[in-house]
């Protein structure tokens, strides 16, 4: 191949990975608390589950929360919710024991405040199965 050939394949290149990257959306945390959740009780959907619920403020205004947990014995499309500090969040569906969903304000849904010492509890059919406290990450 011919220099000018290796000169546009490389700038080809460059201008490839220069548009990802302003395609890429960074945002900087500013406030970040995580609940580690952990079963209530010896519940049977709950006994070896954990999980955590992570809720992030960004720079530019807008929020995050994550739901996760696994290792529970919860029928396959079961709807779990979410409840902070006696307020439901949402719902979620199971699939194969684990739930992992986020909601976000960029969406347009509503993401709690929290600080540190508030609640996060997974209820199911009205019952409790996992719950932790906030704490800064």
């Amino acid at each position: 191949m011919s220099t000018t050939t290796w000169i546009i394949i490389i700038l080809a290149f460059f201008l490839f990975f220069g548009f990802l990257k302003s395609k890429a959306k960074f945002r900087r945390i500013v406030e970040d608390f995580e609940a580690d959740l952990f079963p209530t009780n010896l519940n049977d959907f709950a006994r070896a589950g954990k999980g955590e619920v992570e809720r992030e403020l960004y720079a530019d205004g807008s929020s995050e929360l994550k739901l996760q947990f696994s290792r529970t014995n919860l029928p396959e499309g079961a709807t779990v919710s979410l409840i902070i500090n006696g307020t439901k969040t949402g719902d979620f569906e199971v699939s194969k024991g684990r739930v992992y969903k986020k909601i976000n304000t960029q969406s347009g849904q509503t993401v709690p405040n929290v600080k540190e010492g508030d609640m996060a509890e997974v209820e199911y059919n009205g019952t409790v199965i996992l719950s932790g406290s906030f704490y800064p990450d």
